[in-house]
């Protein structure tokens, strides 16, 4: 069984790899038809983030590397 959460973190990553490699912000949501309404507002704004290119400080990383790794021990640990 896949998690929602985990689906939606594949499925956002899989749209980043696209418009990585250069392809059409429209062709991108065409491949995901019934999530449009909460892929375009990321996806539209990618072209003004890329200018930014900010490296997160080494505690930011830590902290959401191990927010992330607690939340995926979550999903796959129940209580």
């Amino acid at each position: 069984m896949v998690v929602d959460g985990y689906a939606n973190y594949e499925i956002l990553l899989d749209c980043l790899d696209m418009w990585d490699a250069g392809v059409a912000v429209e062709k991108i949501l065409s491949r995901y038809p019934t999530r449009v309404d909460e892929l375009r507002p990321m996806l539209d704004l990618l072209p003004h983030l890329s200018s930014f290119a900010l490296t997160p400080s080494k505690e930011a990383q830590v902290v959401s590397r191990t927010k992330f790794l607690l939340l995926a021990i979550s999903d796959y640990c129940p209580n």
